[in-house]
C-alpha cells in the first residue's frame, strides 16, 4: 500500500464524522479511501470560540494519524461512505500546517488545495509531519502480538482482529528470555531514533532489577519524563493484551505512559505498536483474570 492520505474534519459538520472511530467522506474519493492505508487528519483555522478547547491550535494544523480499516456504505446518504478508523494516535501537540521555513507541508498546486476533504500526501511529505509531531513511525502488523503472563489484567484490542483456533493454548507461554529481548529491541530502537539529550536520559529499569511499573524511561526534549512499558512474544497474532495492576495503576499516574508492543521477536523483522495510556475502563474492556487469597488471622 503506497497510498498515504490526508483527512480534514470539521469543528461543525453536518455529516456522521467520529474522530478516531469512523470517517464519513463522498463517493467520489472511494479510489482513495482503502482498507490499510494510513492517513494524517487535518483541520482547518477556528471558527467558532466555542470548539477552542476541543483542538490543539486555532490556526490550521495536523492533530492525528490513523489507518482506515472497513469502508462500507452509508445506506441513508447512497453518495457517501463509512470508514473504520484504527490504530488511531492523537499528536501530543498540534502540527502547524507550514514547516518552520514557513512552506506547506503538503503539495499545494492550486489556491482552492485545502477544499478537499481527502487529499494524497507523497510518503516522504506524510512523513515529515510525523517527524514534527514527535511520533515514533514503526511498522504495525493487522493483529499485534502479546507477551501472555498469569496473573494480571485482561485488556482486549479492538473487535475486528480476527484469531485463529487453534487446539491447545493459543500463545506461546512467556519466559524471561523473551521478555528481555523484547525490552533489548525497545532499548536498542530508542538509542538509535532518539536526540542526544534524550538518549542521554534513557534508563533500562527492568536490566536494573527495578520495577516502577515501567520497564525503560527516557526524557524528551520538552522535559516531559516519558514511561515505557514493553510486552513481547514470538507470535505473530493477539487479541488482548495483559499488564500488571501496577502497570495500570502507573498509566494513570504518569501523564506519558505507552505500552511497546514488541511481536515475531526472533524474527529478522520484528514489529512495534505503541499504544497510549492510561488504560482506563471507559475506553477498555478490563477483566480481572486472578486475585491474592490471604487466609485470615483467627
Amino acid at each position: 500500500m503506497n497510498n498515504y492520505l490526508i483527512l480534514a474534519e470539521n469543528d461543525e459538520s453536518q455529516w456522521d464524522d467520529e474522530t478516531g472511530a469512523k470517517y464519513h467522506f463522498p463517493i467520489k474519493y472511494k479510489n482513495l479511501v482503502l482498507p490499510g492505508t494510513k492517513f494524517i487528519y487535518y483541520k482547518g483555522g477556528l471558527r467558532n470560540k466555542e470548539f477552542a478547547d476541543k483542538r490543539l491550535l486555532d490556526s490550521q494544523h495536523y492533530f492525528g494519524m490513523g489507518e482506515i480499516g472497513t469502508v462500507y456504505e452509508d445506506t441513508e446518504h447512497p453518495k457517501r461512505l463509512f470508514a473504520e478508523v484504527v490504530n488511531y494516535e492523537q499528536f501530543s501537540h498540534g502540527v502547524f500546517w507550514k514547516n518552520n521555513d514557513n512552506e506547506h507541508f503538503e503539495e499545494v498546486s492550486r489556491s482552492n488545495h485545502f477544499r478537499d476533504g481527502v487529499r494524497t500526501i507523497p510518503k516522504d511529505r506524510f512523513q515529515k509531519i510525523i517527524d514534527a509531531a514527535g511520533v515514533v513511525e514503526v511498522t504495525l502488523p493487522t493483529t499485534t502480538a502479546i507477551h501472555i503472563s498469569e496473573g494480571e489484567l485482561l485488556i482486549p484490542l479492538p473487535k475486528d482482529i480476527k484469531v485463529k483456533k487453534e487446539t491447545g493454548t493459543h500463545f506461546p507461554q512467556p519466559s524471561k528470555e523473551n521478555g528481555d529481548l523484547g525490552e533489548k529491541i525497545v532499548f536498542d530502537f530508542l538509542k538509535s531514533s532518539l536526540g542526544q539529550q534524550e538518549q542521554s536520559t534513557l534508563k533500562w529499569h527492568a536490566l536494573e532489577g527495578e520495577t516502577p511499573g515501567y520497564d525503560i524511561s527516557y526524557i524528551n526534549e520538552k522535559k516531559e519524563k516519558i514511561c515505557i512499558e514493553v510486552k513481547s512474544t514470538v507470535a505473530k497474532k493477539f487479541p488482548y493484551l495483559n499488564i500488571t495492576i501496577n502497570e495500570l495503576n502507573t498509566s494513570i499516574q504518569e501523564p506519558f505512559y505507552y505500552l511497546y508492543l514488541v511481536s515475531d521477536i526472533k524474527s529478522l523483522n520484528p514489529k512495534i505498536e505503541k499504544i497510549r495510556g492510561p488504560f482506563l475502563e471507559d475506553e477498555f474492556l478490563i477483566e480481572p483474570i486472578a486475585f491474592k487469597i490471604y487466609r485470615k488471622e483467627i
